[in-house]
């Protein structure tokens, strides 16, 4: 996954690893914060979740995520 940040005075990149941020360990977690939020997901649901945004990264490199831009030019662009 890569965030692209821009404003006037910073060009910024960050190249995230998926496995970092989506894995075994966000999976045990997700139903337990999704539920705090008023949401209910179970455990194994949670896993099929996760590995399906990796498959779909690995299908789909590239696709934009997220792309916003204020009216003074910053924007934030996150793709796969």
């Amino acid at each position: 996954m890569i965030v692209k940040v821009r404003s006037d005075e910073i060009k910024l990149w960050i190249p995230i690893p998926l496995g970092l941020v989506f894995n075994d360990l966000t999976a045990a977690f997700l139903p337990k914060i999704m539920e705090q939020n008023g949401m209910s997901i179970t455990p194994k649901q949670a896993r099929k979740l996760i590995r399906g945004i990796r498959k779909c990264q690995r299908r789909h490199r590239g696709l934009t995520l997220v792309e916003a831009e204020t009216a003074s030019g910053q924007s934030v662009e996150i793709k796969l």
